[in-house]
């Protein structure tokens, strides 16, 4: 005799006669613990039933009449752990926009965190095939990546733009004055020029190298700072505000 078949049997069969989704949300976890306990054997089962559980305990919360007013995430990532990563990455999908179609946009951040994660995980395994995508992932990681992003992204433009005495010269740079020290101005410019507000003649490259350098600059600033770290900034404050 199948003892966990049979519990897994009862609890299905009671499922279409529960009254609310607190009880529908008890008897698929009963069924999923069931079954984690032998995750080989019931590795698809148990991905079919998450969904549902998510369901259930999403609506649960949503409709404020289970135990907790707001979801309680390692609740629902303790199962979504033991997936795979590309299985795990489509029910964090699934749980994102199950959370969005319900209205509980600020419950997203975790997850979707949790899915930039295992999306990196999944652009290691298919390094180097997918190199730039993984860079441009770990740019957008997290408030503290983006940042780091920035602050390098300007360490770089400060030192790049560095007049030299020697024939290593690719830009000539038509500053403003905004102070009589030159590495302080020097900063407020490259500042002002990370920000769009310098003059169209700020920078002026003297030959090849200074062109190719600047048009690759930019396609950069273009590609991380605008397309990924504006973005993601927006996605991060609205999550808290």
């Amino acid at each position: 005799m199948d003892t966990k078949a049979d519990l897994i049997s009862e609890c299905n069969n009671s499922l279409p006669n529960a009254k609310s989704n607190k009880e529908k949300l008890e008897l698929i976890n009963t069924i999923i613990q069931i079954k984690i306990s032998d995750v080989g054997k019931y590795y698809s089962e148990i991905y079919r039933d998450f969904k549902r559980l998510s369901i259930y305990y999403i609506d649960a919360v949503d409709e404020r009449k289970y135990e907790y007013d707001y979801i309680n995430h390692e609740y629902l990532l303790s199962t979504i752990n033991i997936f795979k990563t590309k299985e795990k990455i489509a029910l964090l999908n699934y749980v994102i926009r199950k959370l969005k179609k319900n209205g509980l946009e600020e419950e997203i951040a975790k997850f979707q965190y949790e899915k930039n994660k295992a999306e990196i995980k999944d652009l290691k395994e298919n390094f180097p095939k997918k190199f730039i995508n993984l860079i441009f992932r770990v740019v957008s990681l997290n408030f503290f990546t983006i940042s780091l992003t920035i602050v390098i992204s300007f360490i770089l433009l400060f030192v790049v733009l560095l007049p030299t005495t020697n024939d290593i010269q690719f830009f000539e740079i038509n500053y403003e004055n905004f102070s009589t020290l030159f590495y302080l101005n020097h900063f407020l410019n490259c500042l002002m020029f990370m920000c769009g507000l310098a003059s169209e003649n700020f920078i002026k490259p003297i030959n090849t190298q200074g062109v190719i350098t600047l048009i690759f600059g930019k396609l950069l600033f273009i590609a991380i700072i605008l397309n990924i770290c504006i973005t993601k900034i927006t996605e991060f404050l609205k999550s808290k505000f």
